[in-house]
């Protein structure tokens, strides 16, 4: 029995997400299907490789991973299928995979052409048609080497570094989750290295300037918090307030300096 994990931004309230598992059942009935997440903010590469890439630590043995989050859906962008040490990744050449695969430094990348295990391609839903059935074959024991022509480069997207200086820190967004918490570009490890013995900062987003105390829990938080969360990077919280600040989204810098 075979492992078929799935992320998507196609949320729960339409039959995309049924008809991808109903499509991997048909193929490979044994098989076990796990939900990653289905609220992807639409379109959103870079949330999407965030939650992936946390996720790609947690899989179960040689699982098989759909992602979609494809804007490019239709176009000429390719649909490739990616062999690590010990698991497969399917979904679109638009960098989505890239960080989740490149934490494994052996991997092999092949375009998906096989008409032999992917439905017929409607162009509007390669989640059903291409990658379904694509991962459902391959935990089923489909010969990678046939799935496609091998590829030498795939399309790449990196999170962002931040800058730490003497004095302050620049760092970005990497991601929001659902309770407002603003993942940070800055691990834990960094972070307490540049603050040393300091608990209070002054944080700036765009125009906006707040105090943010050094917490080690959520419920510790007063109003705005740093701390270093499950994924290793830091946060910018609050407690059971939402996100800090209306502006927060993917991508935007924020500048953190000592106060204290």
């Amino acid at each position: 029995m075979g492992t078929v994990c799935l992320m998507t931004d196609f949320g729960l309230r339409d039959q995309y997400v049924f008809q991808m598992k109903a499509v991997i059942k048909r193929i490979s009935p044994t098989s076990e299907i796990i939900d990653i997440s289905h609220e992807i903010p639409k379109f959103d590469i870079p949330s999407g490789s965030f939650v992936l890439a946390q996720a790609a630590r947690y899989l179960p043995e040689s699982s098989a991973v759909v992602a979609v989050v494809d804007p490019g859906v239709g176009s000429d962008r390719r649909c490739i299928a990616i062999r690590t040490r010990h698991h497969y990744f399917v979904g679109p050449d638009n960098g989505l995979l890239y960080e989740a695969v490149r934490m494994d430094p052996v991997y092999e990348v092949r375009e998906i052409t096989s008409k032999e295990i992917t439905l017929r391609r409607g162009g509007t839903f390669d989640g059903r048609d291409v990658f379904a059935p694509t991962a459902a074959h391959l935990v089923e024991g489909y010969p990678f080497s046939k799935v496609g022509p091998k590829l030498n480069n795939v399309h790449e997207y990196k999170f962002t570094k931040p800058d730490i200086r003497e004095d302050k820190i620049i760092a970005h967004i990497l991601y929001v989750d659902s309770f407002g918490n603003a993942v940070l570009d800055v691990t834990g490890g960094d972070f307490f290295f540049w603050a040393q013995k300091s608990r209070g900062f002054v944080v700036e987003i765009g125009e906006q300037r707040f105090h943010a105390a050094l917490s080690s829990s959520y419920a510790s938080i007063t109003a705005a918090g740093l701390i270093q969360g499950s994924s290793g990077y830091m946060e910018l919280s609050t407690n059971r307030g939402g996100a800090v600040s209306a502006d927060i989204k993917t991508g935007i810098p924020i500048i953190i300096t000592r106060s204290r």
